[in-house]
């Protein structure tokens, strides 16, 4: 008998929510512009984490939201903490690159 490893217990607790959806998700409310930019298509429904479901009390949204924002600012802290201890460093190795290289690193795929 296969036991899961302890990463495989890690992946299936920390990312239960990411795994595809075994429910039928809601369609936007209609096919005009103004929604597809504000709302998700099915497809783009395809994990529990941002498959519409239900119907979220406001008090829940905004307890979702502050969760968001929190991690948001504590990513940012941790970001400027780097910057400060290693930016000269980057810079430094920045400046030295190649310009073909600076393009290579920019390019967004």
């Amino acid at each position: 008998m296969d036991y899961p490893s302890e990463h495989e217990n890690f992946l299936n607790g920390a990312f239960a929510s990411f795994k595809p959806r075994l429910i039928p998700s809601r369609p936007p409310p209609s096919e005009c512009a103004d929604y597809q930019e504000q709302f998700r298509t099915n497809e783009e429904q395809n994990y529990a984490h941002i498959a519409y479901t239900r119907n979220l009390k406001d008090a829940e949204a905004r307890a979702i939201l502050a969760e968001y924002v929190k991690s948001i600012q504590a990513d940012r802290e941790f970001l400027l903490r780097c910057l400060a201890s290693h930016g000269s460093t980057v810079l430094g190795r920045w400046k030295k690159s190649r310009e073909k290289r600076r393009a290579c690193i920019l390019q967004v795929n």
